[in-house]
């Protein structure tokens, strides 16, 4: 059953059509095999592979097959030839840059409906990635990419504590800032950070007035509940 499904996967996704054969025609027999895998790769993944070891092995026996060609060992994965081959590839498939219209669009895009989700960086990148390939966009580079997404993430971030400090009324908003203001010698945010310590009459003191102090704060019930838990989670880690 496996290997029906693994063929089956071939077939849907690394077999060359009358289009894509034409396109190697006048190519020399040594470029067939590199530039259907980097064809076929980015059609799969949305980028170029670095090498053969990027490609999954089943696969790039299946294009060998198709081709009856072997792996060339001269053909430089980064060099003029591969340059040119991924240009017309791009061309073939009518993938273009993008611009700075189109990225903002996807900073949008992250701002109101990924980040709420995750703040993780490597998820965003997937997500951007994917987002890019699906519009016929070459994803800009990593490090770009990257920059684009902290300044989601800070854009959000901004909004997000705008809107729970416009819910929060004055009253509250005066004892917060006095809870976090290290010169309160009442209970203040570093000591409500602090483990209760040793089971005893002090301890009970010290844990009834933090507890005092929060049941004190009449904060909304839905002030928390749109944001994702992992989120809150992170920022709660944060906070130490």
């Amino acid at each position: 059953m496996k290997k029906l499904w693994i063929q089956k996967d071939l077939s849907d996704h690394w077999s060359l059509n009358y289009e894509e054969l034409e396109l190697i025609k006048l190519k020399t027999e040594q470029s067939h095999l590199p530039f259907c895998a980097q064809l076929k790769h980015y059609q799969n993944f949305g980028f170029f592979p670095s090498s053969y070891h990027d490609i999954p092995n089943e696969s790039l026996q299946y294009l060998m097959s198709q081709l009856g060609a072997q792996k060339p060992d001269n053909y430089k994965w980064n060099g003029r030839i591969a340059r040119r081959h991924k240009v017309e590839i791009l061309e073939f498939l009518g993938i273009k840059k993008s611009n700075k219209n189109e990225r903002e669009s996807f900073k949008t895009r992250l701002i109101n409906e990924f980040i709420p989700k995750t703040n993780n960086i490597n998820k965003l990148l997937t997500y951007a990635e994917v987002w890019f390939f699906e519009h016929k966009l070459v994803a800009p580079s990593k490090a770009v990419l990257e920059r684009l997404i902290r300044s989601a993430i800070s854009i959000h971030e901004e909004k997000l504590f705008k809107s729970i400090a416009s819910s929060i009324s004055s009253k509250d908003k005066s004892k917060l800032n006095d809870f976090l203001s290290p010169e309160n010698k009442n209970v203040n945010f570093s000591k409500i950070k602090t483990d209760p310590g040793k089971i005893g009459l002090d301890s009970v003191v010290k844990e009834s007035e933090k507890l005092s102090f929060i049941n004190s704060l009449s904060m909304p019930e839905f002030l928390f509940k749109k944001i994702n838990k992992k989120i809150l989670s992170g920022y709660k880690n944060a906070c130490g």
